[in-house]
């Protein structure tokens, strides 16, 4: 899918995603090539329109980690023509944070 927009410096190559409302899909945040070389904590996160919308959206779970990917809740429930941000963010390496993200845009 061609990008209709400038990606941000932080978003995942993938990005952006195509999502049927009927998906529940856990989604996967790789930090290697970010300058992280131990996570000590990680979440994730989804807005719309700039308004957290997590506890819709990712339900259950939290986001867990191998190595330095970040694995999300399952995104499930989105509305047909919604555009989420997902983010996925990490604290390591003696405090530091940093975070990635996806463009999810969400279809019949």
């Amino acid at each position: 899918m061609a990008s209709a927009y400038p990606k941000d410096a932080r978003e995942a190559l993938e990005s952006p995603i195509i999502q049927g409302t009927w998906e529940s899909i856990a989604y996967t945040f790789d930090f290697t090539d970010c300058g992280v070389t131990t996570i000590t904590a990680q979440s994730a996160a989804v807005y719309l329109d700039g308004v957290d919308v997590t506890s819709t959206v990712m339900p259950s779970g939290s986001a867990s980690v191998a190595g330095l990917v970040v694995t999300t809740p399952k995104l499930t429930g989105l509305t047909a023509g919604n555009i989420y941000t997902m983010y996925a963010r990490v604290t390591h390496d003696s405090g530091q944070q940093t975070e990635l993200l996806c463009r999810v845009f969400a279809r019949d």
